[in-house]
């Protein structure tokens, strides 16, 4: 890893290898230690890790809390001074909001406080998508009610909230269930729109 830093090369050629270790290592350790090295690397060579995203988000579902832990620190970190840009993942970090974990819970509420701050338009643009990835994930009931009203408060804009009832209204006629009915419905009852 530290030579992964100071040649681009050399990290191109290894990269794989080192995803391969990240994913099959039965070590929580040394996927921690890897986790921290991507954030390193990160720095150096931005658009490797750009490439391979999605295997960083993976770890936020590691069987370690310690590894979980450290993914969603490097994430925010890497997130929030613009080394990796937020695209379809943040149902994945949204996962923590309700994690046993009191630690990872309390940092995932941060981070979105903190996204919100940086960006006001980020958290509503990906409204529509946190919801399928929810949806799909077939994440609990309880968790995903959690998630969305949690979530909405960072929608404050009758023009937004507008905006997002048309679309969840939509999805009732694509509705691939009745929970995901039901999803949408109870999505639609948070939605307040000032009467004026």
């Amino acid at each position: 890893c530290a030579f992964m830093c100071v040649s681009l090369e050399f990290c191109r050629d290894n990269f794989q290898l080192l995803l391969t270790i990240l994913s099959c290592s039965p070590t929580p350790h040394i996927r921690s230690n890897i986790i921290i090295a991507l954030a390193d690397i990160a720095s150096c060579f931005n658009a490797v890790i750009d490439e391979n995203v999605d295997h960083l988000y993976r770890r936020l579902s590691d069987a370690d809390p310690m590894v979980q832990l450290n993914t969603l620190s490097i994430i925010i970190h890497l997130t929030l001074c613009g080394k990796i840009k937020v695209k379809g993942q943040l149902s994945e970090i949204a996962k923590g909001l309700t994690s046993s974990n009191t630690r990872i819970a309390s940092i995932t509420r941060m981070f979105f406080h903190e996204l919100h701050q940086k960006d006001s338009n980020l958290i509503y643009n990906n409204m529509g998508d946190i919801f399928s990835c929810l949806c799909a994930a077939k994440v609990e009931q309880k968790d995903f009610d959690f998630i969305m009203k949690f979530l909405f408060t960072f929608v404050t804009q009758d023009s937004k909230r507008m905006t997002l009832l048309d679309r969840t209204l939509s999805r009732f006629n694509t509705a691939s269930d009745v929970l995901e009915a039901e999803r949408i419905a109870f999505t639609l009852s948070l939605i307040r729109v000032d009467n004026e």
